[in-house]
């Protein structure tokens, strides 16, 4: 039986470990498992020139790099049924050919004219057909305040790939932290991400010293992204708890900073080694790392109220209490919304932490969402 196969174009980014990047990657190398869709990819050119394939390497295998990097170029003359874009500034401009046209969107805070290409117009894209996807409900939500119909944004969360995020064994667990320095009873912290006011490292930074005086046996370990933002981790780390007058000798000892470029192989050993993954973010469009972690049986504290809410609500993960703040002014920047952690709350959340190994409160991996959803939903856009 012959099987008529739908035509996906896909414009986005590839090559790079920037989130819209891995979105679009984790769900090429699905779309490509399935028979009834035909991909075709056109490379969306980067948000900042000095993003490349060196410096920031996805570090996926041979097999899946060599997946990606088959998938054909566009072809002149066809005409897809569905047109995807994920990549930045938000392109919502009519395609050069036919096809409905679906765009990636997430926000953290809020959107506003920068965040589109320009000659982008939210009324002409809707009036032709144009449908959004977001990860998430706290984006969805920030989506419709800049004037999407709620019609038209379709919620397709990301996914944690089961093949490079899984428990490790407890030997290979122990193994790595001793290589990396810590010791057996040692409760080991793991923030991944970039050191913006979004992300909330500062309140991270700030509970965890103020936790350290009282528990000597917490560390803390932070894997920053300088290669994609270009943040010094160390200056931040420095200031930030200078700036609080909680910066010692004691807490910068009790902080490992892992500023290099990380395969997923390498990734995976992180979040296998915390005993706990914390992310008091003010804002996110929906933590990718938070669910890797968990899918690798680390449990996740997170902050309550945000995007992590669809799916942060596993055994052992725990919320930290937020107010919710819209329509703000933060340093001469509109926001139209974010949730302020609690750090008196948090700093209690790691006070109370325990060694991950032997606990029966932990992440079920196998329940966590993988990238499939995301393959079924693009697949269904396009008349699969």
């Amino acid at each position: 039986m012959n099987i008529s196969k739908k035509l996906l174009l896909v414009e986005g980014w590839r090559g790079i470990n920037h989130s819209f990047a891995l979105v679009n990657q984790f769900q090429l190398l699905e779309l490509a498992k399935r028979n009834d869709i035909e991909i075709q990819h056109i490379d969306a050119p980067f948000y900042y020139p000095h993003w490349n394939k060196s410096t920031n390497s996805v570090g996926f295998s041979d097999k899946d790099e060599l997946t990606i990097n088959s998938i054909p170029s566009a072809q002149s003359g066809t005409h897809p049924d569905l047109i995807y874009r994920c990549f930045s500034p938000i392109d919502l401009r009519p395609p050069k050919t036919s096809g409905r046209l679906c765009v990636f969107i997430v926000t953290e805070l809020g959107l506003d004219a920068k965040n589109f290409a320009e000659g982008s117009d939210i009324s002409l894209f809707e009036k032709e057909g144009g449908v959004v996807v977001t990860p998430s409900t706290w984006s969805r939500d920030r989506v419709i305040d800049a004037g999407f119909s709620e019609n038209n944004v379709y919620v397709v969360p990301h996914g944690a790939s089961p093949e490079y995020f899984f428990p490790n064994p407890q030997e290979v667990i122990q193994q790595q932290r001793k290589a990396l320095g810590f010791q057996s009873n040692e409760i080991i912290l793991l923030n991944i991400g970039a050191a913006l006011w979004n992300k909330g490292v500062d309140i991270l930074l700030t509970a965890f010293a103020e936790a350290r005086k009282t528990r000597k046996d917490i560390r803390l370990l932070f894997k920053d992204q300088r290669n994609t933002y270009g943040i010094s981790g160390e200056n931040y780390v420095q200031q930030t708890l200078k700036d609080a007058h909680l910066l010692s000798e004691d807490v910068l000892n009790a902080i490992t900073l892992i500023p290099s470029n990380l395969n997923m192989m390498q990734m995976n050993g992180l979040y296998n080694i915390a005993d706990c993954y914390v992310t008091p973010y003010r804002a996110e469009g929906f933590n990718l790392p938070a669910l890797e972690a968990m899918a690798c049986g680390t449990p996740v504290i997170a902050t309550a109220g945000g995007a992590t809410e669809d799916f942060i609500n596993e055994p052992g993960c725990q919320k930290i209490e937020s107010v919710l703040q819209k329509n703000t002014v933060i340093q001469n920047t509109k926001i139209g919304a974010y949730c302020e952690p609690n750090r008196d709350h948090l700093i209690q959340l790691l006070l109370s932490q325990g060694l991950k190994n032997g606990s029966q409160n932990l992440p079920d991996p196998r329940k966590v969402i993988n990238w499939s959803n995301a393959s079924y939903s693009l697949a269904k856009l396009a008349g699969c």
